[in-house]
């Protein structure tokens, strides 16, 4: 009777935990330098790092103490900044990436999501300047993309590849402003689906989805700021793929973004749920037990 109690609440708690975000990472690091720092979970292993390669490191990625502020989201530890220094005048990046730490089951939905805020706030177009978050194999590969800041004003987009051009620009996001940016990519490893979408949440918006305490898929199209869509791609993210944070400019300098409680997950419950540090460790726990009763 005591093992069967004991495997029950392992098999709850695993449950608990399937319906939480598969990696993530709120930067709870020292602050200083990202490169060489890791956290979270669910990566490879692998720590963060700036790329060296000509072009990708015209600037700084930081870890800053404090967390991004938006409403009542969870956030923890600090937040990632990233500042484009280069003066030149000429098509300049700052990145930094890691890689994945998971497959993600072909069929499935993948959902990602994050805070992202621009510093300083951008007041005119800057059509040449460009933040996202992008993912491939290698640091020119523009897969899974979500960019709070696109080549159009103050416009936002979403989309499966480089060639992604639907993108939403009826508000400025990069009033130096926190937004919550929440993103579907429709039945991964396939070329047919609903496609890819990312809804932009302001604070107003996110209030109104949360007033009962529960955030409903119904409610993204009810309660969001700005939306981007793109059409289906055959594309599967998989641990050959790395999550790159990038900035580029081909004409400004001292161009800032923070970013900040990067999730992926299989559903919005998901990703706006992390296994807490002591709910891993009763898991790990429970199954030491099982594994002293089997012996």
């Amino acid at each position: 009777m005591k093992k069967l109690v004991v495997i029950m609440i392992h098999v709850c708690l695993l449950v608990s935990l399937g319906q939480a975000a598969e990696v993530w990472d709120s930067f709870n690091y020292v602050p200083g330098n990202i490169g060489g720092q890791s956290g979270g979970g669910g990566w490879a292993g692998s720590q963060w790092y700036v790329p060296t390669d000509t072009g990708y490191h015209e600037g700084t990625a930081e870890i800053v103490a404090s967390s991004l502020v938006f409403s009542n989201y969870a956030t923890s530890g600090g937040a990632l900044k990233m500042v484009q220094t280069d003066t030149s005048g000429t098509a300049v990046q700052i990145g930094v990436r890691r890689q994945m730490g998971t497959s993600f089951t072909t069929g499935s939905d993948l959902w990602i999501s994050f805070l992202a805020k621009a510093d300083p706030a951008l007041t005119n177009d800057f059509a040449s300047r460009i933040a996202e978050l992008r993912h491939g194999g290698t640091l020119g590969n523009c897969n899974f993309r979500m960019s709070p800041k696109m080549f159009d004003v103050q416009g936002v987009r979403c989309g499966y590849n480089s060639s992604s051009t639907v993108n939403d620009n009826t508000y400025n996001v990069q009033d130096g402003g926190t937004y919550l940016y929440i993103a579907r990519f429709d039945n991964l490893g396939s070329s047919t689906g609903d496609g890819a979408a990312m809804w932009v949440f302001d604070e107003v918006g996110y209030n109104s989805a949360m007033t009962d305490g529960v955030f409903r898929l119904s409610e993204l199209d009810s309660y969001y700021y700005l939306k981007s869509t793109d059409v289906q791609a055959n594309l599967s993210m998989t641990t050959a793929y790395y999550a790159m944070f990038n900035l580029y400019d081909n004409v400004n300098p001292d161009f800032g973004y923070y970013f900040d409680e990067l999730r992926y997950g299989y559903s919005l419950d998901s990703i706006l749920t992390i296994p807490e540090p002591a709910t891993i460790m009763l898991v790990a726990f429970g199954s030491s037990i099982l594994l002293r009763k089997r012996k």
